[in-house]
């Protein structure tokens, strides 16, 4: 028997297109580094000299305590949708479920955005499955989240207004 009209006869068609188009999708997302591996001079640990605007990102539900934790840190939709140019990148090595990092010396009044990768095997690149799904842990700031993919820069930007503070607290994400 003809394995198409099996499905046709048997009213799975809708599953096997949805499922197409699902490989398709997460196929056809990034399979390269989520963050640069260069760590940015702009980033320090949270507890150096205070400065007048900065931006604490807190990560939680981190599972597994190896690997890097790679944080960057945006300030336009195309550095952040192509992954390029980040304004500050850190990597930090992961030694508790909760980890922060302090950006600071950043210019106030601009909206900014995060993308975090939990780098559990040090290969600097996002770990997915054969159909692109993440097999290690990433977060975006807002705890945004993508439908198929990673969220958009409007659904990430944050402003970091003039003598203020922003904290960031992301989960890590898995799937």
């Amino acid at each position: 028997m003809n394995l198409a009209i099996f499905f046709i006869t048997k009213n799975y068609t809708p599953v096997v297109v949805f499922l197409l188009l699902f490989a398709f999708i997460f196929m056809s997302c990034k399979k390269e580094d989520l963050i640069p591996t260069q760590t940015s001079p702009q980033v320090n640990n949270i507890d150096t000299a205070e400065t007048k605007e900065y931006i604490i990102v807190k990560v939680s539900n981190i599972k597994d305590l190896k690997g890097e934790l790679k944080i960057a840190l945006y300030d336009n939709k195309y550095s952040f949708d192509n992954q390029v140019n980040p304004v500050a990148t850190v990597q930090i090595a992961v030694d508790k479920n909760v980890m922060e990092v302090k950006f600071e010396n950043l210019p106030p009044s601009k909206d900014y955005a995060i993308a975090v990768h939990h780098d559990v095997n040090n290969n600097g690149k996002l770990d997915t499955n054969f159909l692109g799904i993440p097999k290690e842990g990433f977060c975006f700031s807002n705890n945004a989240m993508g439908s198929f993919g990673p969220p958009s820069y409007e659904d990430c930007k944050f402003e970091l207004k003039p003598n203020t503070c922003v904290i960031q607290d992301l989960k890590l994400i898995f799937f």
